[in-house]
């Protein structure tokens, strides 16, 4: 499966747009890819409300705990494949 990711600043018009129409048209199963992360640079920017508002793929509406959780785990698994990358260029391993 194919992740996309999309970067917004503002309303998010066009991310809703795009959201809306990977799920009409079925693109997970026409082109094996998804809607997997939108990132801002912007705490208020008002596309991060409406995928707040989105439910998940099974119908469930995600809690503010059930995101923080899983960045949180996002962020420790990307730090996990930079020290595994670093370990095989420099060979040093730990602290």
């Amino acid at each position: 499966m194919k992740n996309i990711v999309i970067l917004i600043s503002g309303g998010g018009s066009n991310m809703a747009a795009i959201v809306k129409t990977a799920q009409r048209e079925d693109w997970a199963q026409r082109f094996g890819a998804r809607v997997a992360a939108v990132v801002s640079n912007k705490a208020s920017a008002g596309g991060l409300e409406f995928l707040a508002r989105r439910p998940l793929g099974d119908g469930s509406t995600p809690s503010l705990r059930w995101v923080l959780v899983h960045m949180i785990e996002e962020y420790a698994r990307h730090n996990g494949h930079a020290d595994l990358l670093r370990e095989a260029i420099d060979g040093l391993t730990g602290e």
